[in-house]
């Protein structure tokens, strides 16, 4: 009973707040997916679940349910995607990832040097973050078991890498939008045609009831695509099978979305935000600042915070000379250093879904590369000890 009680309550509270944006200009103006985040994370600290419920418990509800409004999401913001459309947008990819590589070897290196006399195994320590964002957990995972690193040193990178990622998230669903629109090129006509789209076709679109017939079709399917993609990630390793869960569920709905009767659902995106909203909250409910309280390793921690802030500053630099766009360079970031499931989140909060391809791409080619590169730089580095 309590599970239902916390679902109920994780689904009913971002509803409330896309009906009352429809209604809000401050709600609007303020953004549904940053207000979310802070209530999330303010509420975690209020509402008593803890004493309801054991916190391994909620953790692992939460982890589940927010996983599976992301699986289902994708599907339905794919669904309007005209794929050859965004083959045409996209050539450049390749010098984009480029850059995205250089920025993190720069960063995992740099750190290396500064803190090889204070952190045992650097080296190895470098790898592991290499892999972490340049493709998420899984990669991270990957080269820990190839490394042969202690688990402990792994649940440490986890925690901090959680800390440090609450606030990175903040700053792009927030004035992320704002300063890179500013320094890099940007074409305003595109902005303006597609938040001319969204005002026609955002989350508080799920209360018009014309929608709902498109709505319950394009939810159906997603959860056939998501389902058979999950069945399939079961057959391979624990590493790999979250991996081939995301691309599968990617390449059916961009292959599904093609067929014109499913293209042409109405409402299918207006959902698909809706359960991004949910994704969010859920998240920031996750966030739980007390262990940060007590640093065990703040050498880590430090060189973790370094990476990030040095891969940030350096990507945004390159971006800048080699006049790479601002939407595109903010989701080819998130989806390096946060996987492709956090595109989605950025997408809807600078109101362009044009970039939603874009991003989920460049996120799954660092998966493929994550493995291999900090494998290799690890090696490396420690015939430089």
């Amino acid at each position: 009973m309590t599970s239902i009680f916390i679902i109920l309550y994780l689904i009913v509270i971002p509803i409330m707040i896309a009906f009352l944006q429809r209604r809000s200009k401050t709600i609007r103006k303020i953004g549904a997916i940053p207000l979310l985040y802070l209530l999330g994370i303010g509420l975690h600290q209020i509402v008593p679940f803890d004493q309801w419920i054991s916190p391994t418990k909620l953790y692992d509800i939460e982890e589940t349910f927010s996983s599976v409004m992301l699986l289902l999401a994708i599907p339905l913001l794919l669904f309007s995607i005209n794929i050859k459309q965004e083959i045409k947008k996209n050539k450049h990819i390749v010098s984009s990832i480029t850059i995205a590589l250089v920025s993190l070897i720069f960063a995992t290196v740099t750190a290396f040097f500064i803190f090889k006399n204070r952190i045992p195994e650097a080296y190895n320590i470098s790898g592991m973050l290499t892999g972490l964002y340049s493709g998420g957990s899984p990669n991270l995972a990957a080269i820990k078991n190839a490394l042969q690193v202690s688990p402990q040193k792994l649940v440490l990178i986890v925690s901090y890498d959680f800390a440090i990622g609450v606030g990175v998230i903040l700053f792009f669903i927030t004035i992320a939008k704002h300063l890179f629109r500013r320094f890099l090129p940007h074409n305003r006509i595109t902005e303006s045609h597609h938040n001319s789209s969204l005002q026609i076709e955002d989350e508080t679109n799920i209360f018009d009831q014309h929608k709902w017939k498109g709505m319950a079709k394009g939810l159906l399917i997603s959860f056939i695509i998501v389902a058979a993609s999950v069945l399939l990630g079961k057959y391979f390793s624990e590493t790999a099978g979250p991996i081939i869960t995301i691309l599968t569920a990617t390449t059916l709905a961009i292959l599904l979305g093609q067929i014109p009767a499913i293209n042409r659902l109405k409402g299918t995106f207006s959902l698909g935000l809706m359960f991004i909203l949910i994704f969010s909250f859920t998240i920031a409910n996750m966030a739980d600042f007390s262990s940060i309280q007590e640093i065990k390793n703040p050498a880590l921690f430090l060189m973790m915070l370094w990476v990030m802030a040095c891969n940030l500053i350096t990507h945004f630099t390159l971006a800048y000379l080699f006049k790479k766009d601002a939407d595109k360079t903010m989701v080819s970031i998130i989806a390096f250093t946060y996987s492709p499931v956090m595109v989605p989140v950025v997408c809807a909060a600078i109101k362009n879904r044009s970039v939603l391809v874009y991003g989920i791409t460049f996120g799954l080619l660092g998966y493929l590369v994550g493995n291999y590169l900090g494998i290799l730089l690890a090696t490396l580095l420690h015939q430089l000890m």
